[in-house]
């Protein structure tokens, strides 16, 4: 047995952490119209295929599942280009998915009938109380003790399964609110009338509370890199306040009667170090996107974890759990683990943005930074079944990279399983005090 059969072994054998999950309920996944396209073709692979040449108005034919086109008609439409994308990382899961979900061999013409069948009895099943999609996906197979939920996909009313999930809580909202009718809402929910920034934070800060004594979350989620440069400076609060209060007189270019609030930069600025403070205080891990943005045609330069170095040295009590790598500024995310002792590593999505880059950046971050500084997996799905896929490349990568690691003589098997051990279960645990 070769050194990576025996840490693949081995990782097989962990029930492990799982960062970060966008999955909603399997109460609403087995309701409603659904297929293996709509399902699959939410987002990731998604994009490959635009990116490929499928048109958006072809892609929105392909995943509605109440168009006039019948099942194939819609496959038609894609095939070709899922075909010239069937290479990516992103497609690969899916393709294992097929595989050990449903017994199908990847997903191809010959067999996407069958596979969509297989599909709709999983859903049927789950519907009618036969068997959980979601605890044979995530626990039988995927060996997923606990995945981290950002609940972006619906709104947080309940507290998530526990026997699921830790949830997360997003504090954007506050940093950039959407609308002054929601501004308006939110303090009345608090029960604070808004006539001030710091009013306004006061409203932050309660809703904040909410979220930690009624759901009980783990950790703050940052996903303001897809709007903005993850720069944020430090800016008086006057000049915020004056920003604020010109929303609120409505002399704001986009005010209150518009559907889109856009606060300024400076505004926007101020608060999330308003909120980093009270993360501080909470002692909560603070949860940020960085690096590829899912979707065609963003902005890259918005994400890149640089920017954020003012904030690290800023907020030393806060840690900071950073995405995907910071793919594709990789290299500089393990400089800034390995200078600042809050900064941590977090693999989520990174094993199916790109497989190799994921192997090739943990034999080099095992060369720079201390092992117990990085979270080996986070599925980031919304659909149930692109999870497994992740979880499986996931083990799989982490194990080349290791084994990399012991026959270049840097350690040996057993300390290449303790660290294995740490990036799946131990690091997260501690980030996330899940016991």
């Amino acid at each position: 047995m070769t050194t990576n059969d025996k840490l693949l072994e081995y990782a097989w054998s962990l029930d492990i952490i799982d960062t970060h999950e966008h999955l909603m309920r399997e109460e609403l996944w087995n309701t409603g119209a659904r297929d293996i396209l709509s399902d699959w073709l939410q987002l990731y692979f998604s994009c490959d295929l635009v990116s490929a040449g499928l048109s958006p108005a072809d892609l929105d034919r392909v995943r509605n599942p109440e168009s006039s086109l019948s099942f194939m008609e819609r496959w038609k439409l894609a095939e070709p280009y899922w075909h010239a994308a069937r290479n990516t990382g992103y497609a690969r899961s899916l393709d294992r998915a097929a595989r050990d979900l449903y017994g199908v061999d990847g997903v191809r013409t010959e067999r996407i009938e069958e596979l969509n069948e297989k599909f709709n009895s999983a859903r049927k099943a789950s519907a009618d109380g036969s068997r959980s999609h979601y605890n044979f996906v995530l626990k039988e197979k995927s060996k997923i003790t606990v995945s981290v939920l950002d609940t972006v996909v619906e709104e947080m009313t309940v507290t998530p399964d526990r026997a699921y999930y830790r949830p997360v809580y997003r504090m954007d909202w506050f940093i950039n609110p959407d609308s002054m009718q929601a501004i308006r809402r939110k303090g009345d929910e608090a029960g604070i009338s808004i006539h001030s920034i710091e009013d306004w934070k006061a409203v932050a800060e309660y809703h904040l509370d909410e979220a930690i004594k009624k759901f009980g979350i783990v950790a703050l989620k940052s996903g303001l890199a897809y709007e903005r440069p993850l720069r944020y400076e430090k800016v008086p609060v006057h000049i915020a306040d004056q920003q604020f209060c010109d929303l609120l007189n409505g002399t704001h270019p986009r005010s209150v009667h518009t559907t889109r609030t856009v606060l300024p930069k400076e505004f926007q600025d101020h608060m999330m170090h308003h909120i980093l403070k009270l993360a501080e205080e909470r002692e909560l891990t603070y949860q940020f996107h960085t690096g590829l943005q899912e979707g065609n045609g963003n902005l890259i330069q918005n994400s890149n974890p640089e920017n954020m170095i003012n904030l690290f040295l800023e907020y030393p009590g806060v840690k900071f759990d950073i995405f995907h790598i910071g793919y594709p500024y990789e290299k500089s995310l393990g400089v800034m683990a390995k200078n600042f002792p809050n900064v941590f590593i977090d693999m989520a999505w990174a094993h199916i943005i790109s497989p190799e880059a994921s192997v090739n950046a943990l034999v080099e971050w095992l060369d720079l930074v201390p092992a117990n500084k990085i979270s080996a997996f986070g599925g980031d799905y919304f659909f149930v079944d692109g999870v497994y896929g992740h979880a499986a490349m996931a083990r799989e990568n982490v194990s080349r990279a290791l084994s990399i690691v012991v026959e270049k003589g840097v350690m040996d098997t057993d300390r290449a399983k303790e660290i294995m051990h740490w990036m799946f279960i131990d690091t997260p645990s501690r980030l996330f005090h899940i016991a």
